[in-house]
């Protein structure tokens, strides 16, 4: 297990999770593990098609990948037999992640964010509008990335909205890689039959 800090939160995992900050040092807040577990929730008040909700804890079914189950301090992870490890992490790291993080009052919002001189700014839009592109020219520009595709939005203590750094990798089409002038050499696909 890997002790890692996403969106504020100390998280110990027995998956990796590329592009987040690791740890080391202080109590975890948040545990991934894998685990088998039941296919429902026996008390759940809300069932959808993928989703059961029982008041405390949140089971997620991601067709071919996994199924997860999620509570305030813990991602127990099932994947299913033959499932790509590089699309467990994916949506444990996005839909799932965020899941969490909902739970925990963290506003997860579907953005890509860059440091600025006086704060961040994130740019939001639907799945392949650009965020990530738009986010990866900019840091080629010297700004700095705080989070793609997913950022952890939480109010402080002055009541100030804040981002906390997210993923520190960038999702890209290949053919935004391509217009941008960046190198094939050392990048992952992430989803299978996706470029």
């Amino acid at each position: 297990m890997t002790t890692y800090v996403l969106a504020g939160l100390r998280v110990r995992s027995e998956f990796e999770l590329q592009g987040v900050s690791k740890s080391s040092s202080g109590d975890e807040e948040v545990v991934v593990q894998q685990a088998p577990f039941n296919d429902s929730l026996k008390a759940a008040t809300l069932t959808l098609p993928d989703t059961e909700w029982d008041g405390e804890r949140l089971l997620i079914r991601i067709k071919g990948t996994a199924r997860y189950l999620v509570t305030q301090n813990r991602i127990d992870v099932d994947p299913y037999e033959g499932s790509d490890p590089g699309d467990i992490r994916a949506y444990l790291m996005g839909t799932v992640f965020g899941a969490l993080c909902h739970l925990r009052g963290i506003f997860p919002l579907h953005a890509s964010a860059i440091e600025t001189g006086g704060g961040c700014v994130a740019f939001t839009g639907d799945s392949g509008a650009g965020k990530s592109t738009l986010v990866a020219a900019l840091s080629r520009r010297g700004h700095q990335v705080i989070a793609d595709d997913v950022s952890f939005v939480e109010p402080d203590e002055r009541g100030r909205v804040c981002v906390w750094p997210g993923v520190h990798r960038l999702r890209l089409w290949e053919s935004a890689m391509e217009g941008l002038g960046l190198p094939r050499e050392g990048t992952e696909r992430e989803f299978r039959g996706y470029d």
